[in-house]
């Protein structure tokens, strides 16, 4: 168990370049590391857990948002602005500058707050590996 330390977890630079290949042909998380496991001899035999694993990848998502990404939500932003003068937003951004958090209201949705008192959430991180 001592291997599994947290000291003693890493992803091997081959295991990171076959993550990227197959990231970028839309696998799931959970297939690539069935993968990585049946190359090594078994989970055990990986050198990492899953969650270093599913940690690498969003790393390296985040490290390759295009600018279009944020650049197509600013546009819908500023044009959801124009066509409704209620609407609202704001980006909460990290020291790089990458968007952590985001807000947006319409008029429809102020308005339905004032009668109903409650708010819609959406998890993010739902079926992110199969952003592509």
């Amino acid at each position: 168990m001592k291997h599994m330390l947290r000291s003693n977890r890493k992803i091997s630079y081959a295991q990171k370049a076959i993550a990227n290949d197959v990231e970028r042909a839309g696998l799931p998380i959970k297939a690539t590391i069935d993968l990585l496991a049946i190359q090594n001899g078994g989970r055990q035999n990986n050198g990492f857990l899953d969650s270093d694993y599913k940690n690498y990848i969003a790393a390296q998502r985040r490290a390759t948002m295009i600018k279009g990404d944020g650049q197509t939500i600013m546009d819908y932003f500023r044009k959801a602005q124009t066509e409704d003068p209620s609407f609202v937003y704001s980006l909460q951004l990290d020291d790089d500058d990458f968007v952590m958090n985001m807000f947006w209201a319409d008029g429809r949705s102020i308005i339905d707050y004032k009668y109903f008192g409650d708010v819609i959430c959406f998890d993010t991180t739902y079926r992110t590996n199969e952003y592509g």
